[in-house]
Protein backbone atom coordinates (compact mmCIF):
# COMPACT_ATOMS: atom_id res chain seq x y z
CA UNK A 1 0.00 0.00 0.00
CA UNK A 2 2.78 2.32 0.94
CA UNK A 3 4.37 1.47 -3.04
CA UNK A 4 0.95 2.42 -4.09
CA UNK A 5 0.94 6.23 -2.68
CA UNK A 6 4.74 6.92 -3.84
CA UNK A 7 3.97 5.87 -7.13
CA UNK A 8 0.98 8.44 -6.63
CA UNK A 9 2.91 10.94 -4.95
CA UNK A 10 6.06 10.93 -7.79
CA UNK A 11 3.61 11.15 -10.75
CA UNK A 12 1.97 14.05 -9.26
CA UNK A 13 5.03 15.91 -8.73
CA UNK A 14 6.53 14.35 -12.30
CA UNK A 15 3.21 15.43 -13.70
CA UNK A 16 3.17 19.01 -12.17
CA UNK A 17 6.55 20.18 -13.16
CA UNK A 18 5.85 19.04 -16.83
CA UNK A 19 2.34 20.60 -16.92
CA UNK A 20 3.98 23.79 -15.95
CA UNK A 21 7.63 23.72 -18.15
CA UNK A 22 4.90 22.44 -20.87
CA UNK A 23 2.66 25.93 -20.21
CA UNK A 24 5.84 28.00 -20.73
CA UNK A 25 6.68 26.41 -23.60
CA UNK A 26 9.65 25.38 -21.97
CA UNK A 27 11.71 22.01 -23.56
CA UNK A 28 13.68 19.97 -21.08
CA UNK A 29 17.04 21.59 -22.62
CA UNK A 30 16.12 24.80 -21.72
CA UNK A 31 14.27 23.51 -18.11
CA UNK A 32 17.97 21.73 -17.58
CA UNK A 33 20.13 24.71 -18.16
CA UNK A 34 18.23 27.08 -15.71
CA UNK A 35 17.54 24.93 -13.36
CA UNK A 36 21.68 23.14 -13.41
CA UNK A 37 19.78 20.01 -13.62
CA UNK A 38 20.78 17.16 -16.66
CA UNK A 39 18.15 17.06 -19.14
CA UNK A 40 18.10 13.44 -18.34
CA UNK A 41 17.24 13.82 -14.27
CA UNK A 42 14.25 15.97 -15.33
CA UNK A 43 12.97 13.37 -17.90
CA UNK A 44 12.99 10.69 -15.00
CA UNK A 45 11.55 12.91 -13.17
CA UNK A 46 8.57 13.56 -15.53
CA UNK A 47 7.98 10.24 -16.79
CA UNK A 48 8.11 8.70 -12.41
CA UNK A 49 11.62 6.75 -12.48
CA UNK A 50 13.12 9.12 -9.80
CA UNK A 51 11.84 11.27 -6.79
CA UNK A 52 13.85 14.48 -7.01
CA UNK A 53 16.20 15.73 -3.89
CA UNK A 54 14.68 18.84 -2.11
CA UNK A 55 17.84 21.02 -3.70
CA UNK A 56 16.93 19.82 -7.39
CA UNK A 57 13.19 20.60 -6.69
CA UNK A 58 14.18 23.89 -5.42
CA UNK A 59 16.65 24.73 -8.73
CA UNK A 60 13.58 23.42 -10.95
CA UNK A 61 11.23 25.89 -8.46
CA UNK A 62 13.13 28.52 -9.18
CA UNK A 63 14.14 27.74 -13.00
CA UNK A 64 10.45 27.67 -13.89
CA UNK A 65 9.45 31.05 -11.76
CA UNK A 66 7.20 29.26 -9.16
CA UNK A 67 7.37 28.48 -5.69
CA UNK A 68 8.53 25.01 -4.64
CA UNK A 69 4.95 24.21 -3.06
CA UNK A 70 3.39 24.95 -6.32
CA UNK A 71 5.21 21.83 -7.58
CA UNK A 72 4.04 19.63 -4.57
CA UNK A 73 0.91 21.32 -3.50
CA UNK A 74 -1.32 18.42 -4.91
CA UNK A 75 0.79 16.34 -3.33
CA UNK A 76 0.07 17.50 -0.08
CA UNK A 77 -3.40 17.98 -0.57
CA UNK A 78 -4.14 14.72 -2.41
CA UNK A 79 -6.60 12.73 -0.83
CA UNK A 80 -6.97 8.88 -1.83
CA UNK A 81 -9.29 7.82 -3.10
CA UNK A 82 -10.25 3.84 -4.85
CA UNK A 83 -11.46 5.83 -8.16
CA UNK A 84 -10.47 8.28 -10.29
CA UNK A 85 -13.71 9.30 -13.36
CA UNK A 86 -12.58 11.20 -16.04
CA UNK A 87 -15.77 12.30 -17.84
CA UNK A 88 -15.53 12.79 -21.74
CA UNK A 89 -15.09 16.45 -23.24
CA UNK A 90 -16.79 16.65 -26.62
CA UNK A 91 -14.94 19.91 -26.98
CA UNK A 92 -11.35 20.66 -26.40
CA UNK A 93 -7.54 19.22 -27.23
CA UNK A 94 -8.10 15.84 -29.06
CA UNK A 95 -4.41 14.93 -27.96
CA UNK A 96 -4.84 15.46 -24.30
CA UNK A 97 -3.40 13.58 -22.19
CA UNK A 98 -6.37 12.00 -20.22
CA UNK A 99 -4.61 9.18 -18.09
CA UNK A 100 -0.94 8.14 -17.22
CA UNK A 101 0.21 5.49 -14.66
CA UNK A 102 3.82 3.84 -13.95
CA UNK A 103 4.03 0.68 -14.25
CA UNK A 104 6.46 -1.90 -12.29
CA UNK A 105 7.54 -5.45 -13.10
CA UNK A 106 3.94 -6.81 -14.13
CA UNK A 107 1.36 -7.57 -16.78
CA UNK A 108 -1.80 -5.72 -18.31
CA UNK A 109 -4.83 -7.78 -19.63
CA UNK A 110 -7.22 -6.21 -21.83
CA UNK A 111 -10.74 -7.14 -22.19
CA UNK A 112 -14.20 -6.01 -24.18
CA UNK A 113 -17.18 -6.23 -22.33
CA UNK A 114 -20.94 -5.87 -23.53
CA UNK A 115 -23.60 -5.45 -20.87
CA UNK A 116 -27.28 -6.07 -21.86
CA UNK A 117 -29.25 -5.01 -19.04
CA UNK A 118 -30.69 -6.39 -15.96
CA UNK A 119 -26.56 -8.11 -16.01
CA UNK A 120 -24.06 -6.36 -13.99
CA UNK A 121 -20.03 -6.91 -14.12
CA UNK A 122 -17.80 -7.37 -10.98
CA UNK A 123 -14.44 -8.30 -11.17
CA UNK A 124 -13.71 -11.99 -10.95
CA UNK A 125 -10.42 -11.12 -9.59
CA UNK A 126 -9.94 -9.11 -6.26
CA UNK A 127 -6.66 -6.36 -6.40
CA UNK A 128 -6.23 -5.64 -9.82
CA UNK A 129 -6.24 -1.65 -10.39
CA UNK A 130 -8.10 -1.19 -14.00
CA UNK A 131 -8.72 1.40 -16.06
CA UNK A 132 -12.06 1.40 -17.51
CA UNK A 133 -12.75 3.32 -20.92
CA UNK A 134 -16.92 3.18 -21.95
CA UNK A 135 -17.15 3.21 -25.92
CA UNK A 136 -21.08 2.87 -25.99
CA UNK A 137 -23.88 3.39 -23.67
CA UNK A 138 -24.48 4.95 -20.32
CA UNK A 139 -24.85 3.42 -17.21
CA UNK A 140 -23.27 3.96 -13.40
CA UNK A 141 -20.43 2.56 -11.20
CA UNK A 142 -20.91 1.48 -7.56
CA UNK A 143 -18.38 1.37 -4.50
CA UNK A 144 -19.60 1.32 -1.46
CA UNK A 145 -20.78 4.30 -0.75
CA UNK A 146 -20.02 5.89 -3.88
CA UNK A 147 -22.13 6.17 -7.28
CA UNK A 148 -21.28 7.05 -10.15
CA UNK A 149 -22.95 7.79 -13.71
CA UNK A 150 -20.50 6.57 -17.09
CA UNK A 151 -21.32 7.42 -20.50
CA UNK A 152 -19.38 7.09 -23.83
CA UNK A 153 -16.49 8.56 -23.74
CA UNK A 154 -15.62 8.12 -20.01
CA UNK A 155 -12.51 7.26 -18.48
CA UNK A 156 -12.43 5.40 -14.97
CA UNK A 157 -9.57 3.93 -12.99
CA UNK A 158 -10.43 1.58 -9.94
CA UNK A 159 -8.06 1.20 -7.45
CA UNK A 160 -8.23 -3.02 -6.72
CA UNK A 161 -8.37 -3.05 -3.19
CA UNK A 162 -12.09 -1.96 -3.49
CA UNK A 163 -14.70 -4.09 -4.99
CA UNK A 164 -17.09 -2.14 -7.24
CA UNK A 165 -20.15 -3.40 -10.09
CA UNK A 166 -20.89 -1.73 -13.24
CA UNK A 167 -24.63 -1.76 -14.56
CA UNK A 168 -25.91 -0.56 -17.55
CA UNK A 169 -29.09 1.55 -17.33
CA UNK A 170 -32.19 -0.20 -17.04
CA UNK A 171 -33.24 -1.53 -20.99
CA UNK A 172 -30.11 -0.78 -21.92
CA UNK A 173 -26.21 -1.72 -22.70
CA UNK A 174 -23.00 -1.06 -21.46
CA UNK A 175 -20.03 -1.38 -24.14
CA UNK A 176 -16.66 -1.06 -22.64
CA UNK A 177 -12.53 -2.00 -22.45
CA UNK A 178 -11.25 -2.62 -19.15
CA UNK A 179 -7.59 -3.02 -18.66
CA UNK A 180 -6.80 -4.51 -15.60
CA UNK A 181 -3.18 -4.44 -14.53
CA UNK A 182 -1.38 -6.65 -12.15
CA UNK A 183 2.23 -6.47 -9.95
CA UNK A 184 4.38 -9.43 -10.74
CA UNK A 185 4.55 -10.13 -7.05
CA UNK A 186 1.07 -11.29 -7.18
Amino acid sequence: MAELFKDQALSQVGRRIKEIRRGKRMNLQELAEKSHVTAGLISKIENFRTIPSLPVLLNIARALEVEMADLVSEVSNSQETPFQHIPYEKEGDAGALLWERSLRAGFARAKRIHLMSPAIYRPAKKDLDCLICFSEGAGEMEMEDSQVKVEKGDLLYMRGEHPFLLKPQPDGSLKFFLISFQPADQ
